[in-house]
């Protein structure tokens, strides 16, 4: 789990887990942009490793500064079944994805993760820094690369994302924030129960 930017993070499932279960607190917003509940029923770390335990314990403060006293609720959750292969098609719910970053930041602390946090979530985590603030795909992807080492898109993303950045002013992600959603159904990896998100 890293920080991107000011209560923006990236990670993995383990890193989500360990917030979805209600082990910890710290995030308002969990991204998951994988083909996983992070349910009862599924596989993750529930236990922040010793050498970990700085991490969770900033993103706990981060909230407690940003919105004094809050309750601890449990995250806001949105997922996207996205699975790390170059035909997967991320342009078809980057406006979902970007709308829900951009309005978690304004209300709390996101994370966005998937399995490993290398590919889909760099990915999003990507188009997001270019459509904030403005970056070229190589940048933002340097930047992110300066937070997190090992940063990976595969190479169907990566071509998305030059697609996404010549597009530039077309995307509108503000105007389209509360955009229906559509339902996916998908089968969690972890667990193999039936979902419809």
């Amino acid at each position: 789990m890293r920080q991107v930017r000011e209560w923006l993070y990236i990670g993995n499932a383990d890193d989500a887990g360990s917030f979805v279960s209600g082990s910890w607190h710290g995030f308002t917003h969990i991204l998951t942009l994988a083909p996983v509940c992070l349910g009862d029923g599924c596989n993750f770390i529930k236990v922040v490793p010793e050498y970990r335990m700085e991490e969770f314990v900033r993103v706990a403060r981060q909230l407690q500064e940003k919105r004094p006293g809050f309750a601890g609720t449990p995250p806001v959750r949105k997922i996207v079944p996205l699975v790390d292969e170059e035909s997967q098609d991320i342009a078809q719910v980057l406006r979902e994805c970007l709308g829900f970053i951009d309005r978690g930041v304004e209300e709390g602390i996101v994370l966005v993760h998937c399995i490993g946090g290398f590919s889909r979530s760099a990915s999003v985590v990507t188009a997001y820094l270019m459509w904030k603030e403005g970056l070229g795909m190589d940048e933002a992807l340097e930047s992110l690369r300066r937070c997190k080492e090992g940063i990976r898109p595969n190479a169907g993303f990566i071509k998305q994302l030059r697609e996404f950045e010549q597009r530039g002013d077309e995307f509108d992600v503000l105007q389209d924030r509360e955009t229906e959603h559509k339902a996916m159904e998908y089968r969690c990896k972890l667990c193999k129960r039936e979902m419809v998100v």
